[in-house]
């Protein structure tokens, strides 16, 4: 964010002075993007207010039953330590009910957080700890999976690559619903407080190196589905958009550059700067 504000203040400094300040965080979905937008970011009174939307993980950071395959998939026990989406009897989104476990700490987190205290101070426990979800929970999950007929082929697809799927099931399409809700939620906070939105969806590494990616799954998956839905979505709503992972992918492929760390996903230096 400060690479943005020191680059708008070079390029546009006859137009007016600009200040850049971050409020997204690390694993938030977009659920924590509107509280932290409520609760912190529009206290600053700003014009311009940039929703990031991850669409590999954040569906799964909002969404229960996609944090539930993640967790069984991966062993990822920190997919429970936030709050996500409750409904009320009307079947809308609960927010308040979501805020309150927010501020009051959430039942899941604190239990997870107890346990791997005690954890961290046994090397031993650790070490099995990290053996059991690295590769004994996947190798038995995979075995279990590898066992599903063909229809439920989805089982078998990383939790993190299903919003790539040519053809939904019926729990993504209620994902989709979700997120869409909430990022009308953002704009409508926005909005109201005489602030202008832009919505701004980006992907992982998998997807601007798409070359690098062997799976058997491959033919499953449309690698700009996602943007395909956010940019008919916003058309609709009359939202700013702008999708970053086809920049990204045609500017690599153009300079040969890898603009991610091969270890994790996460932008290296290359890839802040762009």
């Amino acid at each position: 964010h400060k690479l943005l504000e020191k680059k708008l203040n070079q390029e546009l400094s006859n137009f007016k002075k600009f200040e850049v300040y971050q409020f997204g965080h690390s694993g938030n979905g977009q659920l924590l993007n509107y509280f932290y937008l409520k609760n912190y970011a529009l206290k600053y009174k700003p014009d311009l207010i940039i929703d990031l939307f991850l669409v590999e993980n954040d569906f799964r950071d909002d969404f229960y039953e996609l944090a539930q395959k993640y967790f069984q998939q991966t062993g990822d026990t920190a997919v429970f330590s936030k709050p996500m989406i409750k409904f009320d009897d009307q079947g809308n989104i609960d927010f308040n009910a979501a805020q309150e476990e927010l501020f009051n700490g959430a039942g899941a987190q604190s239990r997870i957080t107890f346990i791997r205290n005690i954890a961290k101070r046994s090397a031993l426990a650790t070490f099995f700890y990290r053996k059991f979800n690295k590769e004994i929970r996947p190798y038995f999950y995979a075995r279990r999976m590898a066992k599903q007929s063909d229809s439920e082929i989805i089982n078998r697809i990383p939790v993190d690559f299903q919003v790539l799927m040519k053809n939904y099931p019926e729990s993504w399409e209620r994902a989709w619903e979700i997120e869409k809700k909430l990022v009308l939620a953002i704009n409508k906070a926005a909005t109201e407080n005489n602030a202008k939105f832009l919505l701004v969806t980006s992907g992982g590494a998998t997807r601007v190196h798409r070359e690098d990616l062997i799976a058997e799954y491959i033919d499953e998956l449309d690698f700009d589905k996602p943007e395909k839905i956010f940019q008919e979505f916003t058309s609709q709503k009359h939202i700013s958009y702008l999708a970053l992972t086809s920049v990204m992918r045609e500017r690599a492929l153009a300079t040969g550059k890898k603009i991610m760390f091969s270890c994790d996903g996460h932008w290296n230096e290359t890839g802040h700067q762009w």
